[in-house]
């Protein structure tokens, strides 16, 4: 039936493609937005093979075949994140690099891993799909099959990222109304990152990789040979900035089609005439971030609402506030998309990540965020520069604190309708974030990869590209002229003044 389905799609253009898609996170939510893509493929008849921590979440068939990367998701939960709260900015760096080691080494050391690392020699996929959120861990594959790579990003670009893809303009916090000096340190802490992901990073992972798999690589080459990153921004969701051609947006690629609640929950939800409000912390942090004072305070926070339905979205096995509490039901697994595109969502409150604040803006929920790490901050900052919700500080949870701002965004009608101005902009595009990833992957088939859209700036000096030389030159010659003409001046002045001397 495959064969016949091939030959079909030959027949009418297409090309059946074997597929790798690989990804070293054992975030749940990057799974989502990887699983929407390989579902896609499987859909348009090419057959995929992905390595990952949550690969069988598809279920196995002839089109698709899940290899687990077994291990990193124990490793990935091991990893205190509240850590990042207290961090400096410099110190969140380092704790990047020692989680990205720390996923890397487990990667290596995972029996699927190595299995596929011990395919055939002579064993080729058409094309790799490989996750570069967190550096160069999967770089060895490009080189074991050398297969056509594409690289693709379930969360935001980082500045490494956006110089590593020829966008030399990065910086690292670009927001509304940014003073001198804080454009200064941005500048700064943006080329700090970048220089040490470059030299310490990528020096170190290619080390551990050349260890662990008795191999020599050179990662910055194997980085330059990726054709091109499939992002998951929009410029309505995120900070508007110029990309490079081989950076292609396709943000809110995982939002579905809105299904009805089904059973008990759906009767809670249509019952909710007052509004629905959902708590969630995404699917990486669990709520036990939060001391037994801060639920509780969340808690009579949300009684003060009483007129409104809360969903909360928590991992406990107990009420915070004991039971009988009227408007709060507590679960630990909610169909997020299907909550936030019912009529009765009111508000999403969230730790801002870039999946669930997309969600929000798709649906026109408003949103409060409470930014615990990485792009978090960000995209919180988003919200609140642009008047679509609120910002909670994770050391303020205070019940007086939570109901002020939840009920600020509730009552003040100018949340809901820039979130639902801004819903409208997003939903009318002429392709879908999907279908957009999908052209482009099919395109890369199609040409043998897209090599061609790389900038130049991709492969010279960054003060090449600006071009600091020129303008350094110019600046000297203007220098040299102003002084030349001061000079001058002076001179003249000067012999002026010997002249009325000598006269009289």
């Amino acid at each position: 039936m495959k064969i016949l389905f091939c030959f079909i799609l030959f027949l009418i253009g297409g090309h059946c493609a074997n597929i790798l898609i690989v990804y070293e996170t054992a975030r749940r939510s990057h799974q989502i937005w990887i699983g929407e893509l390989a579902e896609a493929l499987i859909e348009k008849g090419h057959n995929v093979t992905m390595g990952g921590s949550f690969s069988r979440a598809i279920d196995p068939s002839n089109q698709y075949h899940p290899i687990t990367f077994e291990g990193i998701f124990l490793t990935h939960y091991k990893i205190n994140k509240t850590r990042h709260l207290q961090a400096s900015v410099l110190e969140n760096l380092y704790l990047n690099y020692e989680y990205n080691y720390a996923i890397c080494n487990r990667t290596y050391q995972s029996k699927g891993f190595n299995f596929l690392w011990n395919y055939p020699e002579n064993f080729k996929f058409d094309l790799i799909l490989m996750d570069l959120t967190f550096g160069p861990c999967l770089y060895p594959l490009s080189q074991k099959f050398g297969s056509p790579t594409v690289g693709f990003t379930p969360s935001g670009l980082s500045p490494y990222l956006l110089e590593a893809f020829g966008n030399n303009h990065a910086i690292f916090e670009l927001h509304m109304d940014q003073s001198f000096f804080s454009r200064l340190t941005n500048f700064l802490l943006t080329k700090f990152e970048i220089f040490f992901k470059k030299t310490w990073e990528r020096t170190t992972l290619e080390y551990l990789a050349s260890n662990a798999l008795n191999a020599t690589f050179d990662f910055k080459k194997l980085e330059n040979s990726i054709s091109y990153l499939l992002v998951n921004e929009h410029p309505l969701l995120n900070i508007p900035r110029p990309l490079a051609p081989n950076i292609i947006p396709v943000g809110g690629l995982h939002i579905k089609k809105t299904e009805p609640l089904p059973g008990i929950l759906g009767s809670i939800i249509e019952n909710a005439h007052q509004g629905l409000i959902f708590f969630s912390l995404g699917t990486d942090i669990q709520q036990n971030i939060f001391s037994k004072e801060t639920k509780k305070a969340f808690a009579k926070a949300f009684m003060r609402l009483h007129q409104k339905t809360v969903i909360w979205k928590d991992n406990a096995d107990e009420h915070p506030y004991g039971e009988g509490v009227s408007n709060i039901l507590m679960h630990k697994w909610m169909p997020q998309g299907d909550l936030l595109g019912h009529r009765h969502a009111v508000l999403l409150i969230t730790t801002g990540g870039s999946m669930s604040v997309q969600e929000a803006i798709f649906q026109g929920v408003p949103v409060v965020g409470i930014p615990i790490y990485g792009e978090q901050h960000g995209n919180v900052q988003f919200i609140v520069d642009n008047k679509l919700g609120l910002k909670l500080d994770y050391d303020n949870l205070t019940e007086e604190n939570i109901f002020e701002t939840l009920d600020r965004v509730l009552k003040n009608p100018i949340y809901k309708e820039n979130m639902e101005a801004l819903s409208r902009k997003f939903r009318d595009q002429p392709q879908n974030p999907l279908q957009k990833a999908l052209y482009w992957i099919e395109y890369s088939l199609r040409h043998n990869s897209t090599n061609f859209l790389n900038p130049r700036s991709r492969y010279t000096c960054p003060w090449i590209d600006h071009p600091a030389d020129v303008q350094l030159f110019l600046f000297f010659v203007f220098l040299l002229s102003l002084t030349i003409i001061v000079l001058r001046i002076l001179w003249c002045n000067n012999g002026s003044r010997n002249d009325k001397k000598k006269k009289e």
